[in-house]
């Protein structure tokens, strides 16, 4: 009898301790460095994909408003020692890729200067954008300071990566305001990246991209 129950604990023992050895590891999602944030956005060509307003419990989506449409249709933006400037491009006809995708046809060779700095804000804990009196290419909608809601970060490392992904790469600026007639209210701006895939035919500097 006791010889049947040492047995009985050494099976439970074992299966306890083979169970726990086959789990899997849990996917645990690393906070992003200061130093990774900013490489991360300065690598990158961003697109405006999205714009909602937030006020009390009511979100509502500005995207398609007509004083948006510059953002949407032709502006692209580009995080270069401390300046966001603009590089302007045209919608294409998408012919590779999924419909979900969109893809543009633009110069890299000038930025255009829009008025607005960023920088780390040690007190924030993220990039924020602030912008100077003076002229801007393009009207900026709203000058409070803007803040990187680090959260929102999807990053990939390669086109392909960023095509079969579940979920798309984008992150997320948001500005907070007092509206005169909805009182606190925030903005914001869903961004994602524009990846090169192919040479714009024989244009120097101009590149055929897509976004997912």
């Amino acid at each position: 009898m006791k010889q049947s129950l040492c047995l009985l604990y050494i099976l439970f023992f074992l299966s306890v301790t083979l169970s726990c050895t086959n789990e899997k590891p849990e996917l645990k999602k690393t906070a992003l460095t200061k130093e990774e944030v900013l490489n991360l956005i300065q690598s990158q060509i961003l697109y405006v994909t999205k714009i909602e307003r937030k006020a009390g419990n009511e979100t509502v989506d500005l995207t398609n408003l007509p004083e948006f449409d510059l953002y949407r249709k032709s502006v692209f933006f580009t995080f270069r020692q401390g300046y966001i400037l603009i590089l302007s491009g045209s919608e294409i006809p998408n012919t590779k890729y999924p419909a979900s995708a969109k893809t543009f046809s633009f110069s890299i060779k000038i930025p255009l200067p829009l008025n607005l700095e960023y920088y780390w804000d040690d007190a924030a804990g993220t990039v924020v954008t602030k912008s100077n009196v003076g002229s801007s290419t393009i009207p900026i909608p709203f000058e409070n300071p803007a803040k990187l809601d680090l959260a929102s970060i999807i990053s990939y490392t390669t086109l392909e990566a960023a095509q079969v992904a579940s979920t798309p790469p984008s992150l997320k600026f948001t500005v907070d305001l007092t509206d005169p007639k909805l009182g606190p209210v925030t903005y914001s701006y869903t961004l994602k990246p524009v990846w090169s895939y192919e040479k714009a035919g024989d244009v120097p500097n101009y590149y055929n991209f897509v976004v997912f």
